[in-house]
């Protein structure tokens, strides 16, 4: 349970609002968005999960290592294998299997030469 004294001292110097106001704005602002949420007190607190919508499935359809890539290539389209194998301490092949799998699975294309191209993000 919180001391009261603490949470009015906290309160008085403004480093809180008030106690438990985050509570009713968060539940709120999660339903004027229309995003799903679960809430749970737990023995030593209390626990939000935010639930993801379906739109947001590349970030759990790619493996560790596609989504290093794929996170790479969204800061600088023109690097090459052996730069992002360099950079990643893996190996080209590595890099190669998994810029197949970002190919494969419509992330990402390549538009030009080998030498002189870029990789094009789609989504």
């Amino acid at each position: 349970m919180l001391n009261p004294k603490i949470v009015s001292i906290l309160f008085k110097s403004s480093v809180i609002e008030s106690f438990g106001s985050g509570f009713e704005r968060t539940f709120k602002a999660c339903s004027e968005a229309g995003v799903e949420y679960e809430y749970e007190n737990t023995m030593t607190g209390f626990r939000f999960v935010f639930l993801r919508r379906q739109g947001h499935k590349n970030v759990l359809d790619m493996s560790k290592t596609e989504k290093a890539v794929y996170d790479m290539l969204k800061e600088n389209n023109y690097l090459i294998i052996k730069d992002i194998a360099s950079t990643l301490s893996k190996s080209e092949k590595t890099v190669s299997r998994a810029i197949k799998g970002l190919k494969e699975k419509g992330y990402i294309v390549r538009q030009g030469t080998d030498n002189s191209g870029f990789w094009k993000i789609l989504k």
